[in-house]
């Protein structure tokens, strides 16, 4: 029996959904008051009856695992990304967590591991 698509979308309407849709935040930036944003958002968007939110961890424009700031933003976007239904990382950038400072890379990995582990 085949299933039905999933649709990964940047915005919502009303029923959508009883359709396999995925609101996405859409291309951020990589920075906290995105990551603020996107908590909000996410809420938001729940609240409003649609149940799949995801946003790109870490923001998609910008950030430099090598940067001190951006490593405390990604390990805090993936605290957030971990109680969101749709876990994923994207960026316009290398995002691998093994390029993250040993710290941060390690913290990433805990997360991740406690996520695949409910």
């Amino acid at each position: 029996e085949s299933q039905p698509p999933i649709m990964l979308l940047r915005s919502a309407w009303p029923g959508q959904q009883r359709f396999g849709t995925i609101i996405w935040s859409g291309d951020t930036m990589s920075t906290f008051e995105t990551l603020k944003n996107s908590i909000a958002a996410g809420l938001n968007i729940q609240l409003s009856g649609i149940a799949w939110w995801t946003t790109d961890i870490g923001g998609y424009k910008g950030g430099d695992p090598k940067s001190e700031e951006f490593n405390e933003l990604i390990v805090r976007w993936f605290q957030y990304g971990a109680t969101c239904p749709i876990f994923r990382q994207h960026g316009h950038r290398q995002t691998e967590p093994w390029l993250l400072r040993n710290d941060s890379y390690k913290m990433v990995v805990d997360i991740i591991k406690m996520r695949t582990s409910w």
